[in-house]
């Protein structure tokens, strides 16, 4: 019998969502449910897969012979080598590919885009949602399909509701790239979405565009036992809430039915509506 137990790793999905989704995923006790969507969330799925095929053809497009799309019909292994071979080339731009798993560090992933920039990669995602809201005191930093490594700052812009959830997910693929060696370093702590919104270019016409975040920026109220209130940035949140999953899950893969199990470190709670 092989005792050894494979490394736990989590997609980046799972920092954004609740820790006991982690424990039912991993437990071996708990029972495996088959998920069937709704019609109108089977609807928005459909829809955001199109509108990903629709990006990807756009970039395509607009970048003939220097934007690698990963064949979406390879095998792990094979799509991470790919993948890993494109960014040794200094590929432009990377669109689908697959990193090598982060085994010290949990993860496994997929980012949507990978941007070539001085000393390495930015990742982006495409999301069939908005990526700003109006504001009058704010600028968001964007930069085209066509140029995606330059940038410039937007004025009259903030980040939508969204940016939250979206950083969390980019901040799994840098720290991702952090860890395969691509990552350009601490002074680029930026990572896009590709999303619905459209902006205009100075002297354009507006388009689908990447909106940058800074993932290293304070903005986000949090509360610590230690510290109290404090602002932490989307980065800090990411590592605090992976880590947690991470020993959610290594507890959850220890646990048999025996006695002498650990206790889970999360349990469900219900209560009546």
């Amino acid at each position: 019998m092989n005792d050894v137990q494979k490394p736990v790793l989590l997609g980046g999905y799972a920092a954004k969502k609740c820790p006991v989704r982690t424990h039912n995923d991993f437990a071996p006790l708990v029972p495996r449910l088959v998920w069937e969507p709704s019609e109108e969330m089977q609807a928005d799925l459909d829809a955001g897969r199109r509108f990903e095929e629709e990006v990807f053809a756009e970039l395509l497009r607009l970048h003939p012979g220097s934007a690698v799309l990963v064949d979406p019909a390879l095998r792990k292994d094979d799509a991470i080598g790919q993948t890993v071979a494109a960014m040794q080339s200094g590929a432009p731009l990377i669109l689908g590919g697959w990193l090598p798993d982060d085994e010290a560090g949990g993860r496994t992933g997929k980012p949507d885009v990978l941007v070539k920039v001085d000393g390495g990669y930015l990742p982006a995602d495409v999301k069939h949602h908005k990526t700003v809201d109006a504001a009058k005191k704010t600028s968001m930093r964007v930069s085209s399909l066509t140029r995606p490594a330059v940038w410039w700052d937007a004025p009259g812009l903030t980040a939508s509701t969204h940016h939250f959830q979206d950083g969390l997910q980019l901040a799994h693929y840098m720290r991702m790239l952090q860890a395969c060696g691509f990552r350009p370093g601490d002074d680029q702590p930026l990572g896009a979405v590709i999303g619905t919104s459209q902006l205009a270019e100075p002297g354009g016409e507006p388009a689908l565009v990447f909106v940058w975040y800074d993932l290293s920026r304070k903005t986000r109220p949090t509360f610590s036992r230690s510290r109290g209130k404090v602002k932490r940035s989307v980065l800090e949140s990411y590592d605090h809430e992976h880590g947690f999953r991470v020993k959610v899950a290594a507890t959850d893969l220890r646990i048999t039915g025996s006695t002498a199990d650990p206790d889970p470190l999360v349990v469900p709670i219900g209560q009546k509506e």
